[in-house]
């Protein structure tokens, strides 16, 4: 999952199952590194031919930057591709990229870091830094603490204020913190999200006297010397971005989606755009205790502490068996080798931020499609991993790979182009006027939906930040939009009097 609760994947899971089965038969047990590896490591003009190859044969991605760190070296930093299919402007190591969920290991480490100093206690509870906050029994403000939002623990779920926060960009302080009481009530145990770092970050901004997004950059992006990342689009301005694509018409061709994000939907589950160059100084930081160039840049307890294993689950994700959480990163096995991993995902867009403890080493792939080429990163990163720990029967396993990912991506395009051939055989227009659809529809916990007429005959829906065209699926009451980028939904409406009243969207009421 990446920067929200649950997805919708088109014909993925079995190979990929089969994938991972047959990796972890393969090689099992920790590895024991070959020499001289360890002291001369694999270099850049070694990994990179490899890497070019693989990104060539399998064609599912725009573009891709990777970043490699053994020890205190990097080992690589490439771009691949192109950041934008219109221009055609290549991908470099210092393209920023939105790195989606893998802004979560900031956040817990940002938040380690105000423990180290005193400023907060990861036990206090959020009703301390929240003042106003209520949740719903059996739940307190008193109960619930920092630790427990930053490790997926808080037993909290509430869709509006995710919606809000990583989609529409709709909300204040106040907005966020009255919806949080009508939060659902999770079982006890591990359950993935973002609402846990969103209201965190609520409580960071008090503690700290400053934005989460000011903390980042004074604790952490600043004193790494990571000069182009940051958690406000607006830093970007003016700059070439790597651009989110989705599946095109046609053989491996991509079509370039809406950038939605901008500085109001930037949060602390998911808000960070940053380079591969950069991360490699953060990964740098993780495998040597907050050491970087030589120098203790991040407090050492704050960051083993963000490391800790601190929350148990059990889960599979590519070729990764998940075990537990720290402060924004997952603790996994790849073939008996310990992994801290933390990977993004967000329409048109997939970060893979990993390090392994053991081995000294640590990567980030960051891609500009999230859709065919949904497990490039990892597929490339488990590549580097083998190839520097000297595995044997790779040309074999990553035949077996590159065919899967191929099948992969074949059932994500043909899904693409039956859902095109049945967008053409629905209505073009509705028998009732657009003047009847049209007005301002509100649902409290959402926000507010406009629907309004074009110039050129159609409807337009507008949600905060996000917007789209509607196209009649019946010719009355229902319409599609794609107001997420890549995700069609279904607008119904009801009609009184020959006048809309009143809609559902996303199966919640909105109301004239």
């Amino acid at each position: 999952m990446g920067d929200v609760r649950g997805r919708s994947r088109i014909g993925l899971g079995a190979g990929f199952a089969m994938v991972a089965a047959w990796g972890m038969a393969a090689c099992s047990g920790p590895s024991v590194l070959p020499e001289p590896s360890r002291t001369a490591p694999v270099m850049d003009d070694l990994l990179s031919p490899g890497l070019e190859e693989l990104f060539e044969r399998v064609e599912l991605v725009p573009g891709m930057a990777v970043a490699v760190v053994r020890d205190t070296s990097v080992i690589l930093l490439r771009g691949f591709g192109v950041a934008d299919v219109s221009s055609s402007s290549p991908v470099g190591p210092d393209t920023p990229f939105y790195i989606a969920s893998s802004t979560k290991s900031f956040t817990g480490t940002a938040a380690a870091i105000l423990a180290d100093r005193g400023v907060w206690d990861l036990e206090d509870p959020a009703g301390d830094w929240i003042p106003g906050l209520n949740l719903p029994d059996p739940l307190s403000p008193d109960d619930v603490t920092i630790r427990h939002l930053l490790t997926h623990t808080a037993r909290i779920d509430n869709a509006a204020v995710t919606y809000r926060t990583a989609y529409t960009g709709d909300h204040d302080r106040e907005t966020l913190i009255g919806l949080l009481g009508y939060s659902e009530v999770l079982e006890p145990g591990f359950d993935y999200g973002n609402i846990g770092y969103v209201v965190a970050s609520l409580a960071m901004d008090t503690a700290a006297g400053a934005s989460w997004k000011d903390v980042l950059e004074t604790e952490i992006f600043q004193p790494l010397g990571m000069e182009r990342t940051s958690a406000d689009r607006s830093a970007f301005d003016g700059q070439a971005l790597a651009l989110p694509h989705g599946v095109g018409i046609g053989p491996r061709a991509f079509e370039i989606l809406p950038f939605i994000k901008d500085d109001s939907n930037m949060h602390a589950a998911g808000g960070i755009i940053s380079t591969a160059s950069d991360l490699a100084r953060w990964l740098e930081a993780n495998l040597n205790a907050g050491v970087v160039d030589g120098r203790q840049v991040l407090s050492a307890e704050a960051v083993a502490e963000a490391h800790r294993l601190q929350a148990t689950t059990e889960a599979e994700f590519y070729q990764f068996a998940r075990s537990g959480y720290g402060l924004g990163w997952y603790h996994s096995d790849y073939e008996g080798d310990l992994v801290l991993h933390h990977f993004g995902n967000y329409p048109g867009f997939r970060a893979h931020v990993s390090f392994m403890p053991e081995a000294d080493i640590g990567i980030a792939v960051l891609t500009n499609e999230s859709a065919q080429g949904y497990f490039m990163p990892e597929a490339v990163a488990t590549w580097i991993y083998d190839h520097l720990l000297g595995k044997p029967g790779l040309e074999a396993k990553y035949d077996s790979v590159v065919a899967l990912l191929g099948g992969d991506a074949e059932r994500v395009r043909e899904a693409v182009r039956r859902d095109e051939q049945n967008r053409l055989t629905r209505p073009d227009s509705l028998t009732a006027p657009l003047s009847a659809y049209a007005g301002r529809y509100t649902n409290p916990a959402i926000g507010t939906l406009v629907v309004e007429p074009t110039p050129f005959g159609r409807l337009r829906a507008r949600i905060g930040r996000l917007h789209s065209l509607m196209e009649p699926i019946d010719d009355r009451r229902l319409l599609r939009v794609e107001l997420v980028p890549g995700s069609g939904e279904v607008v119904e409406f009801f009609l009184n009097e020959g006048r809309a009243d009143s809609l559902l969207l996303r199966g919640q009421p909105f109301r004239r």
